[in-house]
């Protein structure tokens, strides 16, 4: 710990370098828990079913290969970073 600029300062070594294994490691639990932790219940049931995190390259991939999940993709990142 230090302080700079009369602000304390702490170096935590974290548990996940990467959020998508963050996200796994929060996602792959039981529905009963998804539900717990504020997951809509249509959206807890399909996690609990089995799912996949896809990286930068796989989601460019399965967007060329299909057109309404590029669609899809699009709107939902001019909604989100406007």
């Amino acid at each position: 710990m230090w302080v700079e600029n009369n602000c304390w300062f702490a170096e935590v070594q974290r548990e996940f370098r990467h959020a998508h294994d963050k996200v796994k490691q929060t996602l792959n639990v039981p529905l009963k828990q998804l539900l717990d932790k504020g997951i809509p219940g249509h959206v807890a049931g399909q996690v609990a079913k089995g799912f996949r995190v896809l990286g930068n390259r796989e989601i460019v991939s399965l967007a060329k290969k299909d057109k309404k999940f590029a669609e899809s993709l699009g709107r939902f990142l001019i909604f989100f970073c406007q």
